[in-house]
């Protein structure tokens, strides 16, 4: 938490009961316009998160869950199992496996204060061309980046800006290579870090 304190202003708020249990509400301000503020409610005895929600430069919310109904306990090994319907699902196995960017000729830069690298992948599914991710958090906030070889697409990808809720999706053509970037943060935050990526074949 020490950490955050560098970009959000982090302040004790309200108890209220949510859910039948008594929460109380942590909220996190951010200093700058680069990522969304927080408001955390947590069970007191559990420290369980029960409700949050992430609110933009304005005070408006983007983005919020809440239970409605809980019971904190053991829970009986039958109600465990996996639903019915679900017997039939479909399973992807995706192989991941570590990743060099910058071995590959790739470059980028997360240019957004308290960013910082904190994993490199390469994945790959089925028959389908490898994709390389890198994904950078301020410890709260992540933005990951995506870069998969456009050759042998299908469709043709929707290059610019797109949201969904509280996630910008930011995506561009790179060197014949489809660039994404995907973030719970403001549209700015994406396109920064999606700007600076850049490739350079290897000598």
């Amino acid at each position: 938490m020490s950490s955050l304190g560098g970009y959000y202003t982090i302040r004790m708020d309200e108890t209220r009961r949510i859910a039948g249990y008594d929460c109380q509400a942590i909220v996190l301000a951010p200093k700058d316009e680069l990522r969304y503020g927080y408001q955390l409610w947590a069970d007191v005895q559990t420290g369980m998160l029960l409700k949050a929600r992430a609110f933009n430069r304005n005070g408006e919310t983007v983005e919020q869950f809440t239970f409605t109904q809980l019971v904190i306990g053991p829970v009986p090994r039958e109600r465990l199992r996996p639903p019915a319907v679900a017997r039939n699902w479909r399973v992807e196995q995706a192989a991941v496996s570590p990743a060099n960017l910058a071995q590959a000729g790739w470059s980028m830069n997360a240019d957004l204060p308290g960013f910082r690298k904190v994993i490199e992948i390469t994945r790959t599914l089925r028959q389908a061309q490898p994709v390389r991710q890198v994904v950078y958090s301020d410890g709260l906030a992540a933005v990951s980046v995506f870069i998969e070889p456009l050759a042998g697409r299908a469709e043709t990808p929707a290059i610019g800006l797109a949201s969904m809720g509280a996630v910008h999706v930011y995506t561009r053509e790179v060197a014949n290579h489809l660039v994404t970037v995907v973030g719970e943060t403001p549209a700015e935050s994406v396109q920064r870090i999606g700007n600076t990526v850049s490739y350079r074949a290897p000598q």
